[in-house]
């Protein structure tokens, strides 16, 4: 019996398939959809793409319904054959939350000495800062693809790292293959090129310490154009056929389909407005109680907050040392990391400022705040008590954003007025005559 739980427990098959089964347990007790984008246009645009009614409904959900539906059929055929068994489709959906979280076990491998007590205490708490934020932990199970598109986004970084800092073989499969997931994620939803465009700046930034760096960032170029093109390349050529912009109807502005304004389609009710406010936005994010966003609703999440006095003690550390020893000490691969999150916040504030948007950078910062938190040896019992009393208090405040969450509390409301207790969702069985235009109504 042990040996066969030893075996369970060191079989990477094993622990990823525990992993997935872990996701799909807590994805059923939470049962968290309740977004108007379900209710909208995700729901919708995989009907009208598997009915053959793109087109033919005008503006049912509006500009959403000319997105990819790609990332939503999965959903709607668990829907289709079993609404029946709302838990059931629960499970399934939050087999991508079990996949990332397997994914950030492997990262932890990377960056933390598991070996030691110290590494491995340091593994189990970032895992749990990483899984609790306001964009992973409130999409568990959900619609909005976000945590299926944070696995890709995450496991090319992971790639990234495993071959540039651990493996250092120079072979190009790597490259080829992360390049490939960021493209295919993009491709299912455009705001995937965020993740594409930074891992791209930070390859080219830290191309000394890859081997045969021309050659593997070229192949990590061209295989994620095609990615995306494997993924998108179709619905951009329907867009094309029928609008004259294979993006319709984003960047308007530059293809001029004469079907919208020349203008392009973006949602800037959340970036900071000047440059006053994306100076201190981690500031406004963390301390802004309730923040709607897209008819969702986020919990202030002290996560920014914290990442940034990380940042500023750390940077004001290396200054101190450059000026005393001429030289900075850090780790290579730790650099890495913290510039790829820096240049992803500063690209997600400007351009979208949405916490749905970036599971991956608040995962990364869970990595940074794990890493800050065990910095400090103290030599006196009492400072070491002090320090652990702090980082105690610190966990408590960043664990406890889910359970004080909007929807955490009101979620047993909402089952009671709106949803099925025996199907994921109700279908009203209707006998509309042939031919008949329905108009609707809110």
């Amino acid at each position: 019996m042990r040996n066969m739980v030893a075996k369970i427990f060191t079989n990477q098959k094993y622990i990823c398939l525990l992993f997935l089964l872990g996701g799909g347990l807590i994805s059923s007790l939470l049962q968290y959809e309740l977004l108007w984008d379900f209710v909208n246009y995700h729901y919708y645009n995989a009907w009208a793409f598997w009915n053959n009614r793109f087109n033919q409904d005008p503006l049912m959900a509006g500009l959403n319904g000319f997105f990819n539906p790609l990332p939503d059929v999965p959903l709607y055929l668990l829907i289709k054959y079993f609404n029946d068994y709302p838990t059931f489709i629960y499970f399934v959906q939050g087999l991508w939350f079990g996949a990332l979280m397997y994914v950030v076990y492997r990262l932890e491998l990377l960056f933390f000495d598991v070996s030691t007590t110290q590494g491995k205490v340091k593994a189990l708490v970032c895992f749990v800062i990483a899984m609790t934020g306001n964009a992973t932990f409130l999409q568990i199970g959900t619609s909005t693809n976000e945590i299926m598109l944070a696995f890709f986004y995450l496991l090319s970084f992971y790639l990234l790292i495993n071959e540039i800092f651990y493996k250092q073989t120079g072979n190009k499969l790597p490259f080829i293959c992360s390049g490939f997931l960021l493209g295919a994620a993009m491709g299912l939803k455009l705001t995937g090129v965020l993740y594409c465009v930074v891992s791209g700046l930070v390859l080219i930034l830290f191309y000394k310490k890859i081997k045969n760096p021309f050659v593997n960032i070229f192949c990590f170029t061209l295989f994620g154009v095609i990615g995306f093109l494997s993924f998108a390349g179709w619905w951009m050529w329907i867009l094309w056929q029928e609008f004259q912009n294979p993006f319709y109807p984003f960047a308007n502005a530059l293809f001029k389909s004469e079907w919208l304004t020349f203008s392009d389609f973006s949602d800037h009710n959340f970036r900071p407005k000047n440059w006053m406010e994306f100076l201190f936005w981690p500031f406004i994010l963390s301390l802004t109680l309730y923040r709607p966003e897209g008819n969702g609703m986020f919990v202030s999440d002290f996560r920014f907050l914290i990442v940034y006095l990380v940042f500023l003690y750390f940077i004001v550390k290396w200054i101190y040392q450059y000026c005393r020893y001429k030289k900075i000490d850090f780790n290579a691969q730790w650099a890495f990391l913290i510039v790829y999150l820096l240049i992803l916040y500063v690209f997600w504030t400007y351009f979208f400022s949405i916490s749905r948007y970036f599971v991956v950078g608040e995962i990364l910062i869970a990595f940074v705040i794990t890493q800050a938190l065990f910095s400090k040896n103290f030599s006196s019992v009492l400072g070491k008590g002090l320090y652990f009393s702090f980082d105690i208090f610190i966990l408590f405040v960043l664990l406890s954003t889910p359970y004080f969450s909007y929807e955490w509390g009101s979620r047993a409301d909402w089952k009671e007025r709106y949803l099925s207790h025996d199907a994921y969702i109700g279908i009203e069985k209707l006998n509309i005559p042939d031919d008949a235009l329905i108009q609707t109504y809110n």
